[in-house]
């Protein structure tokens, strides 16, 4: 079995809070497991400018395929889906279409199952290490939600993670969902 969880939702809902979690907790499985961090996030940090949409998307395609290469479990919080969203013009949005579509592609043929959740902010907004506001966080979380469901691949599964779901049950949550334990 070879699985690869990816994580939405908007700044500050958790996502690399629960990446972390799931994957010391498939760790405790004895799943040889990889995390995927976000690659805009270490620009953010080291107070450096974002690179243009598709090289951001490809340092993290490459860094997704080098984890997926060597793990059979693999958790991100940054999927592709969340780079086209940012995409900015109709020229930025086919190339990282395409570049999503190869991706897909590669993931299929390297025989993952792919599953996703969507999680929401349940705790006070971060903005710490974040380039927009709680309220552009907020509208982010508006439109993301459906941009993630249209633009979802038909063969990966997306659940909406409920809110009650404390953030540190999240791990076993997703787990459950995916079948690592009931």
């Amino acid at each position: 079995m070879k699985n690869l969880v990816y994580l939405y939702g908007s700044p500050s809902a958790g996502k690399s809070t629960t990446a972390a979690s799931v994957y010391t907790s498939a760790k405790k499985f004895g799943l040889v497991t990889g995390l995927v961090y976000e690659v805009a996030s270490s620009y953010i940090e080291k107070g450096e400018s974002l690179p243009k949409p598709a090289q951001l998307m490809r340092e993290q395609l490459d860094l997704e395929l080098q984890k997926m290469r060597s793990c059979n479990f693999v958790v991100s919080d940054s999927p592709p889906i969340i780079g086209y969203y940012y995409a900015s013009t109709a020229e930025e949005r086919c190339t990282l279409k395409a570049m999503m579509d190869e991706h897909s592609e590669l993931v299929r043929d390297l025989g993952f199952t792919v599953d996703c959740f969507y999680l929401t902010r349940i705790t006070k907004y971060s903005d710490a290490n974040r380039l927009h506001s709680e309220q552009e966080s907020d509208n982010i979380s508006k439109e993301l939600i459906h941009h993630v469901m249209e633009n979802n691949p038909e063969d990966y599964s997306l659940t909406l993670v409920p809110k009650r779901i404390p953030i540190e049950f999240r791990d076993s949550y997703i787990l459950s969902k995916i079948g690592l334990f009931k």
